[in-house]
């Protein structure tokens, strides 16, 4: 579907009810509103008309960084955007805008599970079935499931008073807490457990799905991992229940290897050259990117005597 474009003043924009994404990084908001004052918008924005104003459907990051722009750099906001915003605007009706969200998204693969859940719920309560996502988006079948029954688990959870507030994990292992105040668990422990108990299940490794999940989350929440942390824990039971066959005690296990481990998040500009080859090197090594680069600058710097071997 073809749209007109326009350049939009800022104050017109705002995010849509249909955009997708539930949840923004502040740093990586950071990071887009520095590239955007330094080289400028490189894509418009896709929006539609919504309430008396145009609702950003596709790139509700780029509309929050820009608004950083104009507050933090005045003057490289009237240099990139004199006349206003520039959009895409699309006729667009409620279904259209989730689905034109959520392919997005989807292809750029920007959301977590529980957020695609979110979306192809609202599109079931519109009337579009599992086999329309697929053709329309191309997500396989296993994928939609998945993301579905991650979101039902962190709504089962969320809605009762008696269980834990879920909030957001911050990057890097956040300060002790004091005994007395409410345990708060985050979204991605508990999509972390949903997706980790059906891997050991379809592997034979687990009898009884939700009380291991259940574990996962208390284990992971009471001690304050942080979402990498929480990552890296599922990935060391997985592998430890393989061998032992036992989730519960790999998951002990698992956490006290990760904790032995001090992990510092930092905001870090890599060239796109450096960043490509260490993302090909980590996915022939079967590795996440961040422990793909702490393998190599370890490396590195024990060959220049800067850190000692272990």
């Amino acid at each position: 579907m073809s749209g007109e474009y326009r350049e939009i003043p800022l104050e017109e924009l705002e995010i849509s009810k249909y955009n997708v994404r539930l949840r923004v990084d502040p740093e990586r908001i950071d990071k887009l509103a520095y590239d955007i004052k330094e080289n400028g918008l490189h894509e418009p924005l896709v929006v539609r008309r919504e309430d008396g104003k145009y609702g950003v459907v596709i790139g509700g990051r780029r509309l929050r960084a820009i608004r950083l722009v104009k507050e933090r750099w005045p003057d490289a906001y009237r240099k990139h955007f004199p006349r206003g915003v520039p959009c895409i605007v699309k006729d667009l009706d409620p279904k259209e805008a989730l689905l034109y969200s959520l392919s997005e998204n989807y292809h750029k693969e920007t959301l977590s599970p529980d957020e695609y859940g979110a979306a192809i719920e609202r599109l079931k309560e519109m009337g579009v079935t599992e086999q329309e996502i697929h053709e329309r988006i191309r997500m396989t079948p296993e994928e939609i499931e998945r993301a579905f029954r991650v979101w039902r688990a962190i709504k089962e959870i969320t809605k009762e008073p008696t269980k834990p507030e879920v909030a957001l994990a911050r990057p890097g292992r956040p300060p002790e807490k004091k005994k007395e105040r409410p345990r708060k668990v985050s979204r991605k422990a508990i999509a972390t457990a949903t997706i980790l108990s059906r891997k050991l299940s379809r592997k034979g490794l687990l009898r009884e799905p939700k009380d291991f999940e259940k574990e996962f989350v208390e284990r992971v929440s009471e001690e304050g991992l942080s979402t990498k942390e929480i990552v890296k824990v599922a990935k060391k039971v997985e592998e430890e229940a393989e061998k032992t066959g036992n989730a519960i005690t790999a998951l002990e296990k698992a956490i006290r290897e990760v904790k032995t481990v001090e992990l510092v998040e930092r905001v870090i500009l890599f060239r796109k050259d450096v960043i490509d080859a260490a993302a090909d090197y980590a996915k022939k090594k079967g590795q996440t990117l961040d422990d793909a680069i702490n393998e190599l600058l370890s490396a590195e710097l024990r060959r220049r005597g800067y850190l000692r071997r272990k």
